[in-house]
């Protein structure tokens, strides 16, 4: 009777580890099956999160993906591809070429996107998609009434100014080769103080509130398009070319035969002037980044 009891009891065992085991395999395939969105606390990048989305809900399949939004600065981005925690995120290639690849900054638009291209596919198996047809370049943004003080309005005038300024950062720019660092070299500023490290909304809060005189944006950041802040331009070409273009994860691409497809559909598709205005949509005219994204790829075609 014992023995028959124990039988029964490994036998009960035996079936619920085996139902186990086919529920954990199939939720394995079913997560397996989703492709995996990420993108870093950006309005631009939110804006590019989405029209990737769309794009392959359209084209690859509908339901399929998921998204990661807030990835930790460019740094961050790569260490959730390489773990295989996302599985796409829209990357610039002068930023990925410094920060990611530990390469040296680069001027050469054309060298950068073959280094970028060959050492992610060679080292990480990730393939670099783009360009998609703008070149989100660093530039620093002053207040107007700060710039009427410089003789110029470009950053050579900036680093002869004399009292000095106060300098907001994002904490990317600030850590990236290719951003403070390079500029600092270059351009040998005076600044009064630490710059302040502030994301991207609380940098031109910071200058609407006379809290600093300059901080750091993007050439097609949203915010400049209403006109209230004066761009310093880059007289001595420091920064390098910084395209846009989508990194994913050669698996990825292998599982979904149609997402290289869909993905480089987007290449030259979205230009500076497009991009700057999806991001003036977003933060003057406070519309959603899906929206912007949706009337952009109805305009487009796409």
């Amino acid at each position: 009777m014992r023995h028959r009891t124990r039988r029964r009891i490994l036998a009960a065992l035996l079936v619920a580890g085996t139902a186990a085991l086919v529920y954990f395999l199939f939720w394995v395939r079913r997560e397996d099956q989703h492709i995996t969105v990420g993108w870093k606390n950006s309005v631009e990048e939110s804006v590019l999160a989405e029209i990737l989305i769309q794009r392959i809900e359209r084209k690859v399949g509908p339901g399929l993906v998921l998204r990661h939004p807030l990835l930790a600065g460019t740094q961050g981005a790569h260490q959730a591809l390489v773990v295989n925690a996302v599985d796409l995120c829209p990357e610039y290639a002068g930023s990925a070429l410094v920060s990611d690849l530990q390469l040296p900054p680069s001027n050469d638009v054309l060298a950068v996107r073959e280094q970028v291209r060959e050492n992610y596919r060679a080292r990480f198996q990730i393939e670099w998609i783009g360009p998609l047809g703008f070149d989100a370049a660093s530039v620093l943004v002053a207040r107007k009434d700060f710039a009427s003080r410089l003789s110029a309005a470009t950053l050579s005038a900036l680093a002869a100014y004399p009292a000095g300024f106060r300098l907001a950062v994002n904490k990317d720019f600030d850590q990236r080769d290719n951003g403070l660092p390079l500029l600092m070299r270059s351009y040998k500023l005076s600044l009064r103080g630490a710059p302040q490290l502030l994301d991207e909304a609380q940098l031109y809060t910071a200058l609407n509130n006379s809290q600093v005189d300059v901080a750091s944006a993007s050439v097609t950041d949203g915010w400049i398009q209403s006109g209230n802040y004066a761009l310093l331009a880059d007289d001595k070409q420091a920064f390098p070319p910084n395209e846009a273009g989508i990194l994913v994860r050669s698996s990825t691409l292998e599982q979904f035969p149609l997402l290289g497809g869909a993905l480089r559909g987007l290449c030259g598709k979205i230009d500076s002037a497009t991009i700057r205005q999806m991001n003036a949509a977003v933060v003057l005219n406070k519309r959603r980044p899906a929206d912007v994204a949706a009337e952009f790829l109805k305009s487009a075609g796409l």
